[in-house]
């Protein structure tokens, strides 16, 4: 754009070799064509006399923001110029009498900056469709994941539904089966009567503990203990009838080695229910019969219970798992809960639980306690 027809008429020429070149003698012809055509780069002189280059290029920013802009200048009036670039924001301003050269390096040059723009621009398009996928793909992963939670969370309760069943499967037998044969008065004398009236109580409470340990292991809570002094040979002798009560009919034989005289504070009751889970893990890894072992002994201030069976032993690959949640080998109903109960007892009492031994002749599981008078010397 130039109001000099004969300058418009040269620039046509030297540049027409190369380009689309259009012309305009004023800023509302120029404005006129930008409206028709694409255009990649616009020169325009400044000295207009109804718009000038400066007022022609604001348009042009608002309206087509990415078209290279080149001002023609016969002057060197600053505020013209310091116009044009901020408020125009040319590319380039070229002075009055141009060099035909230059002026075709400069114009080549603004072509490739349009094109480095255009290419930015359409990385940046793709950037973006590419951000709103990945934002799409990871809406869709969360809620991928969400599911998987859910389902883990519904197969934990299934399981510990499975472990719960499991585990008060064999004290409630004995309930009902005892129920029943005083219902149908089989059972003789008194005596007998309060015998086995005794043991449906203490199967019962038996079942109450193993729903309370259950439900402290699912919140999060320690077991709360009620320590005493409890003479270790009377509680193992004590746990033994309860043991042995359990395997008639099994072909397992109960063993009992007691050489600890000691006394050891212990919740009674909660390191029953750690014993009987060591002896119902023994149980069924001796399908075929074999021998249980309890066993204690003492050493300085600490005593130590071992729990050993001959059954088929435990799996090199499980014997660093096995004292976390839902590790299980081999069960038709266990979870793999136990043990973690187990080892939760045992560390409440300040004590320590580890797998001994195993190998395919058997299994030992070894608990170390101290001394109720060093520990409390200790504490």
């Amino acid at each position: 754009m130039d109001d000099e027809v004969r300058i418009v008429e040269l620039l046509r020429r030297e540049l027409g070799r190369s380009y689309r070149v259009f012309t305009a003698t004023s800023g509302r012809e120029a404005l006129e064509i930008l409206e028709r055509e694409f255009f990649v780069v616009v020169l325009a002189d400044q000295r207009m006399p109804e718009m000038s280059g400066t007022k022609l290029m604001e348009h042009i920013v608002q309206r087509y923001p990415h078209t290279i802009r080149i001002l023609l200048t016969g002057y060197t009036d600053t505020n013209a110029l310091v116009d044009a670039i901020n408020k125009g924001q040319v590319y380039r301003y070229v002075s009055k009498p141009w060099e035909p050269e230059e002026l075709k390096i400069i114009l080549r040059q603004g072509i490739e900056r349009y094109e480095l723009m255009e290419q930015n621009r359409l990385l940046f398009e793709d950037l973006k469709v590419k951000n709103t996928e990945l934002c799409e793909a990871l809406q869709e992963l969360r809620k991928a994941q969400d599911e998987v939670l859910r389902s883990e969370r519904l197969s934990m309760v299934g399981r510990m539904a499975n472990m719960i069943v499991h585990d008060i499967k064999n004290p409630l037998t004995a309930v009902l089966g005892l129920t029943d044969m005083l219902l149908e008065a089989r059972l003789g004398t008194e005596d007998k009567k309060h015998h086995y009236y005794r043991m449906i109580r203490s199967e019962g409470e038996r079942i109450l503990r193993m729903v309370r340990e259950i439900l402290e292991y699912v919140r999060g809570e320690g077991p709360a203990l009620n320590l005493e002094s409890c003479p270790l040979p009377e509680l193992i002798e004590e746990v033994g009838r309860e043991i042995e009560h359990g395997l008639n009919g099994t072909g397992i034989r109960l063993r009992i080695e007691s050489r600890c005289s000691g006394n050891v504070p212990l919740d009674r009751e909660k390191f029953k229910r750690v014993l009987h889970n060591l002896a119902t893990n023994a149980k069924e890894a001796m399908e075929e019969g074999g021998e249980l072992l309890l066993s204690t002994c003492q050493e300085n201030e600490c005593v130590w219970i071992r729990v050993s069976d001959t059954g088929r032993g435990i799996q090199k690959t499980l014997e660093t798992h096995l004292f976390e949640p839902f590790v299980t080998e081999g069960k038709e109903h266990g979870s793999g809960l136990g043990l973690t109960i187990v080892k939760r007892l045992v560390e409440a009492h300040h004590g320590q639980i580890s797998l001994e031994s195993s190998s395919p002749q058997g299994t030992t599981f070894c608990i170390r306690l101290e001394l109720a008078e060093h520990q409390g010397t200790e504490n």
